[in-house]
């Protein structure tokens, strides 16, 4: 399993992160406290998902979608169509927000070809707090230590964590990752790409190639089979970290004592106006209205 984590304590509030990635596998964890996220001020994947599902284990906090107006607290299984998570073909059918304090939360993305769970057309529960409680201190155990311990015990943190909705029937036993990949050309490129993100920076393919000590064509290679592979958007990798970019300030932007100009620093970019710049490139808000819809969701 390809494994990365990260974090930031920024205006009076905190993320943790930690992402896992096995073929048709996509994992990933998250902690935040005083910070919300909305997905409407994000850009959607120009991709098509056939017909992948998100496992979404919401241990505490809340999820709000829209249109239906639907609200799930936590804890609990869902399962959503990951074209809601992410968009699909560059449009989103239906947005959310979530939020909490701390919201801590387990997302395990799967191809179609290793779900075994219900159909899924809109979220559906799968699985509430009272009908299994151990489930979701087993889920949290693993979960504090897929954030925050070393590569090797996170990964296999995160191997029980895909071990554990195997054991509620929802995908297939061939999904378990079964050998490491962390030396290979795509665990090379892996480890690039999160020396990037660390910095906030859109590397070229030379600063790969220097970074993972491969020649460029086969950085192109392995970008190409590591997004085909591990369930990625395949939408290259700079537009992606840009989207990554984009993710991160508009979830600071949130943060109690956040202003744009704090935001775009604390995202690698030089100033307000060029953060400015980037969301209205995007088709996005402006940081302050941004701001303005956050004061609104939290009254």
């Amino acid at each position: 399993m390809l494994y990365g984590a990260g974090g930031k304590v920024f205006g009076g509030g905190s993320l943790n992160y930690a992402v896992g990635l096995a073929p048709g596998l996509r994992l990933y964890t998250v902690t935040r406290a005083s910070l919300i996220y909305d997905s409407r001020f994000v850009p959607p994947e120009r991709d098509d998902w056939d017909g992948a599902v998100a496992i979404y284990a919401l241990l505490s906090g809340s999820v709000h979608l829209r249109d239906p107006e639907q609200l799930f607290n936590g804890p609990l299984v869902l399962a959503f169509g990951q074209e809601i998570i992410d968009g699909a073909a560059g449009r989103r059918g239906r947005s959310f927000w979530n939020a909490g304090d701390p919201l801590r939360v387990v997302q395990l993305t799967v191809a179609r070809r290793y779900w075994r769970g219900p159909p899924v057309a809109q979220a559906t529960t799968l699985v509430s707090a009272s009908a299994d409680p151990a489930l979701f201190d087993r889920l949290s155990e693993a979960k504090a230590t897929f954030e925050t311990a070393t590569r090797y015990e996170a990964q296999v943190a995160g191997a029980q964590l895909i071990d554990e909705f195997i054991r509620l029937g929802l995908i297939d036993e061939d999904a378990r990752p079964i050998a490491p990949v962390a030396s290979t050309g795509h665990g090379r490129v892996w480890d690039a790409l999160l020396n990037a993100w660390s910095r906030g920076a859109l590397p070229s393919l030379t600063d790969l190639g220097f970074t993972s000590h491969l020649s460029i064509r086969q950085v192109q290679r392995d970008l190409r089979e590591l997004v085909t592979s591990m369930l990625l958007p395949k939408r290259g990798w700079r537009s992606g970290m840009l989207e990554w970019r984009l993710k991160l300030a508009v979830t600071l932007l949130s943060a109690p004592e956040a202003t744009a100009a704090t935001v775009a620093r604390a995202v690698g970019y030089r100033g307000q106006d060029e953060l400015t710049r980037a969301l209205r490139n995007a088709g996005i808000a402006s940081p302050r209205e941004i701001r303005d819809s956050f004061l609104a969701l939290r009254t």
